[in-house]
């Protein structure tokens, strides 16, 4: 008789117990869940030396899904001359929000491909000689707004830091239209 109650009592046990462990297997695989910022640092197709700063938060479903918003801010190192030999533009900032959508895959699904698609904006200044109607030292800047789509891989290095890959293309109607190879480190909190 205790024996038969010691053993309706664990099975009775092992059951309610059932979805604990259920919650605790889906906490495991959802790693890409919640607040994370990041440091990004790549070149564009153009040799643009480029380094950027990102937030954004997360939800990620059990079937793997992952989407998202994105808040991006970075500055490349352009110093050349795209207006025809006039003057000289120099990108001051890029920022962009973005969505995201992506599925984790593999083991624990510790691997993540994604898509990214937001509305960007570049500050440009403009300096140089070629501008002789106020004389030399003449500055003077602009912002341009345009379309910024994103692809990327992302892999969990341990609880809360993640890697990043990415390629971003940026198109804006000053002629500055970059494709960005960017790798970067992720946190998550």
């Amino acid at each position: 008789m205790k024996t038969t109650l010691s053993v309706c009592a664990s099975i009775v046990l092992m059951g309610a117990s059932l979805p604990a462990l259920a919650e605790d297997e889906n906490v495991e695989t959802q790693h890409f869940e919640g607040w994370t910022i990041g440091l990004d640092l790549g070149v564009s197709d153009g040799g643009d030396f480029y380094s950027g700063l990102n937030l954004g938060y997360r939800w990620q479903q059990n079937n793997g899904l992952v989407y998202g918003l994105e808040l991006i801010g970075g500055d490349y190192s352009t110093d050349d001359n795209r207006f025809g030999g006039l003057v000289v533009p120099e990108v001051d900032g890029v920022y962009s929000l973005n969505g995201f959508l992506g599925y984790a895959f593999g083991p624990s699904r510790k691997s993540l491909i994604y898509t990214t698609l937001g509305y960007a904006e570049a500050e440009f200044e403009i300096e140089g000689p070629g501008i002789d109607i106020a004389g030399p030292g003449l500055e003077f800047g602009f912002k341009e707004g345009g379309l910024r789509i994103g692809l990327g891989y992302e892999r969990i290095l341990s609880k809360s830091l993640s890697l990043r890959l990415q390629a971003a293309y940026e198109d804006y109607n000053s002629g500055f239209d970059p494709v960005v190879f960017t790798g970067g480190l992720a946190y998550r909190f």
